[in-house]
């Protein structure tokens, strides 16, 4: 039996890729949000890695996107895994970000009559992607993964965050080392995009020198910040590292681009509401920008000073 051979020749190949490159279809993306997040690189066969230092606000721009994409693209299925917070938890920060209602509100169930309207709007709008976003509520390890992502069908998924993700070598067994088994992960992930999913990765990063006395800081981050770096900077598509908020803003910092320019995102973050706004560049908002619209009933509904 012939076996099959391992390459193709630029003759086996232009006549089909000329044909895609004049006629075929763009690239399927999956817009995640107004102004420059709508170009945040979400689609099939793409992995985007997010990375930043605690309580840099990563979970809290993951789930933003996410949602958002659900949102804006009829059809299209999202697997939520976070080891960290439950459901309810994430469920809130969006009920939070949608509503303009204060986060520690919600979470702290202070609800009052005055936030009901806004509060019915981000619930409505939840209620309308409700088949289509999912959550991992098993195991936080690749099989777990693997099995909801299948099961749920989903087309992109959600990973927060990397370092925390368990996995075992072929014969069930733990790796040796953490590198090793990082390694698997992603390449197992480079399978899931090659089937057509999208994933964005959130991933832990290190403190970089500071100078004398081995002090470190989380300044300067780079590619080369993300823990297992060699891994994850390979396989990633797209990279972005988000700094701690300073004075309200933050800005994703684009750090590898393997299909398109490096742009960075400079964002107004408002971390009382897990939201985070692209800095405006000229256009029109969005005619129903839910926490604008939420806000302005909340301030309609308030009793006017001298009224009873």
């Amino acid at each position: 039996m012939a076996e099959t051979s391992p390459f193709d020749s630029l003759d086996a190949l232009l006549d089909s890729w000329s044909e895609d490159v004049l006629h075929g279809k763009a690239p399927i993306r999956w817009p995640s949000g107004s102004g420059a997040l709508s170009n945040f690189p979400l689609g099939p066969g793409l992995m985007t890695l997010l990375g930043g230092p605690p309580g840099a606000g990563k979970t809290a721009i993951a789930n933003q996107l996410v949602f958002d994409a659900v949102r804006l693209n009829p059809g299209l299925k999202v697997l939520v895994t976070c080891c960290e917070m439950s459901p309810s938890v994430l469920l809130d920060r969006q009920l939070s970000r949608l509503s303009g209602v204060p986060y520690t509100l919600i979470r702290d169930r202070r609800l009052t009559a005055e936030h009901h309207t806004a509060v019915n709007i981000g619930l409505a709008t939840l209620s309308e992607i409700r088949t289509r976003l999912g959550f991992l509520t098993g195991a936080f390890d690749l099989a777990g993964v693997t099995a909801a992502g299948d099961g749920f069908d989903a087309d992109l998924i959600l990973i927060d965050y990397l370092q925390r993700l368990h996995a075992t070598d072929s014969d069930g067994r733990p790796f040796r080392d953490k590198r090793s088994m990082t390694n698997t992960i992603l390449d197992t992930f480079r399978q899931f995009a090659a089937a057509g999913r999208g994933l964005l990765v959130l991933s832990s990063v290190g403190r970089q020198p500071s100078g004398k006395h081995g002090k470190s800081s989380y300044d300067g981050l780079g590619l080369a910040s993300f823990k297992e770096t060699g891994e994850c900077e390979f396989a990633a598509d797209d990279a972005f590292i988000l700094a701690p908020p300073v004075d309200g803003w933050a800005t994703l910092k684009h750090v590898k681009a393997r299909h398109t320019e490096q742009m960075d995102i400079r964002l107004r973050a408002e971390l009382a509401f897990m939201r985070f706004d692209p800095e405006s560049d000229g256009t029109p908002k969005e005619s129903a920008d839910l926490l604008d619209k939420a806000r302005k009933l909340v301030n309609a509904e308030k009793p006017k000073r001298g009224s009873k």
